[in-house]
């Protein structure tokens, strides 16, 4: 949501069914809730962002471990097992078969150590909005859920799902 003058003037969402099955154990909804240190908000908020353009956009499969709190890394995605070096197995097994997903960060989103990148993507021709939650503790990301939704062809609004 954005809010002006206490209004809500824009939302924005992505919906997807829950997962039949998960390699990891986790639900796509369970884990940590409750922003903490507050006051590290705008450095968790750089942290993620570094993350996502060294990895995720720019493909450096090999800086994953220097973002991410190793094996103890826990993984909501229901595709991916936990730790760092399952998602930087993950990312390149992506990337070897022109899989991985193009990112276009929108916005970066925080309060304490919780951060929301919202993107616009897209993989093997369909359009994305793509919203990715971190968690962040002592400066390593330690938690990641993730909501992937093709964007309508034919959208009731001209207002864009990540514009």
């Amino acid at each position: 949501f954005r809010v002006v003058d206490h209004q809500l003037v824009e939302h924005w969402d992505g919906v997807k069914a829950p997962a039949e099955r998960s390699v990891n154990g986790h639900t796509e909804t369970d884990g940590a809730a409750g922003a903490v240190e507050l006051n590290k908000t705008d450095e968790n908020k750089k942290l993620v962002r570094k993350f996502v353009d060294d990895v995720l956009v720019n493909g450096n499969v090999s800086k994953v471990a220097e973002y991410l709190d190793g094996e103890n890394f826990v993984q909501h995605d229901p595709e991916i097992a936990d730790g760092a070096t399952a998602w930087g197995n993950a990312l390149k097994h992506a990337r070897n078969f022109g899989k991985q997903y193009n990112y276009d960060v929108r916005r970066v989103l925080g309060a304490g150590n919780f951060v929301l990148v919202q993107s616009k993507g897209d993989r093997e021709g369909a359009e994305l909005a793509m919203y990715d939650l971190f968690r962040v503790m002592n400066g390593k990301i330690v938690e990641h859920w993730t909501i992937r939704q093709k964007i309508p062809e034919n959208p009731a609004n001209e207002n864009g799902m990540v514009d």
